[in-house]
């Protein structure tokens, strides 16, 4: 008993290692804009900003950066305004209460459920805080739902949200959150169970405008346009155009070739008439010399073997009588017969080697209700 009870804590602690994955496409995060043509540095982890992970995140009270960073970073964290990877880009542009289409892409699928916030800030300098989007949690359009289940098949994940109103904002901050529910924990009733407890978690966060007065002119970038990995390897490669290879000037006239002589080729003629083949070829001899048939025949009679065999007799000392008989006695015995126990007897072992050596020795001593030969 002990053994499976240790059997299924070691599967529960496994299934609390396995991580869960995620990022925000529409509108896209911030360290997926190069994913989608900006110009921003490129982060191929862009679907694992989990707070520095789980046991990370629990030991810092739970708590975690907006955009996924861990919460210890030195500020400005790395996804963050003011970070490394922020550029300033207005990805989307909505309408005041406009039902908004979002779309996440679950990369390793851990259950659990996904959140979206909104918070305006002052120009494009100034960082959202997280009490200000917990006060804008937008729910799922015509309903009071603020947390979308993630079942264990979901890829992409593509909702409607409604915006809350009387919010405009040149600069919003928009966040994903990602709650996945694959560890084991205690829930709030006292037991335990998975899905319970602290989970690992996943921001993304997106630079929006809401609004009828918002257009083009409001993109506002904080630091100058670096281009990304890809556009520094092509700029350090040589373009043609940019060398020129000089083109010889071609002269004005060549002088003519003088001409040869045509030759006719004159080959010799093949002979059209070619020697005949002999037609007629030496007859092989059809007339084999014969095999003779007649082949010297076996003897059929055998000699025949003897079917009558001298029987020797067995001479063997007789067994005394009697203590007073002391004079070893020799009689010829007949072959010996095959006897067997019977009855009662017969399941009594070594019975059977009894009677054959009572029912063959002389004196001979085989009862009829013990053995039979």
């Amino acid at each position: 008993m002990a053994i499976q009870i240790g059997h299924v804590i070691f599967f529960f602690l496994l299934l609390s290692w396995v991580d869960g994955h995620g990022r925000l496409l529409r509108p896209p995060a911030r360290s997926s804009l190069w994913r989608f043509g900006y110009k921003s540095p490129i982060n191929y982890d862009d679907n694992q900003l989990y707070c520095g992970g789980r046991d990370h995140q629990i030991s810092l009270g739970g708590r975690c950066g907006i955009c996924g960073d861990p919460y210890d970073e030195p500020v400005p964290r790395t996804n963050e305004i003011g970070g490394p990877v922020y550029r300033g880009y207005i990805t989307e542009r909505y309408l005041e209460q406009q039902v908004i289409e979002v779309d996440v892409h679950i990369t390793a699928n851990h259950k659990g459920f996904i959140q979206f916030k909104i918070c305006s800030v002052p120009g494009f300098d100034t960082e959202a805080t997280q009490e200000c989007l917990d006060r804008h949690v937008l729910t799922v359009a015509d309903s009071e739902v603020t947390e979308i289940p993630i079942h264990p098949r979901d890829r992409r994940v593509k909702v409607w949200l409604q915006l809350p109103a009387g919010l405009t904002c040149q600069h919003c901050v928009f966040q994903w959150r990602y709650h996945a529910g694959n560890s084991w924990g205690q829930c709030v009733n006292g037991s335990y169970a998975v899905g319970c407890g602290p989970q690992e978690e996943f921001y993304g966060c997106s630079d929006v405008a809401v609004g009828d007065d918002v257009g083009p002119s409001d993109y506002r970038p904080t630091v100058p346009e670096v281009p990304n990995e890809v556009d520094e390897a092509r700029k350090a490669r040589p373009s043609p155009a940019a060398a020129p290879v000089p083109i010889p000037a071609r002269p004005a006239a060549r002088p003519a070739r003088p001409t040869r002589p045509v030759q006719p080729k004159v080959r010799p003629a093949r002979p059209e008439v070619r020697p005949a083949r002999p037609e007629v070829r030496p007859a092989r001899p059809e007339v084999r010399p014969a095999r003779p048939e007649v082949r010297p025949a076996r003897p059929e009679v055998r000699p025949a073997r003897p079917e009558v065999r001298p029987i020797r007799p067995r001479i063997r000392p007789a067994r005394p009588t009697s203590p007073a008989t002391s004079a070893p006695t020799t009689e010829v015995e007949p072959a010996a017969r095959v006897c067997v126990s019977v009855g009662a007897m017969s399941r009594v072992p070594g019975m059977d080697a009894w009677c054959q050596l009572n029912c063959n020795h002389s004196p001979r001593y085989c009862p009829p209700e013990i053995c039979r030969c």
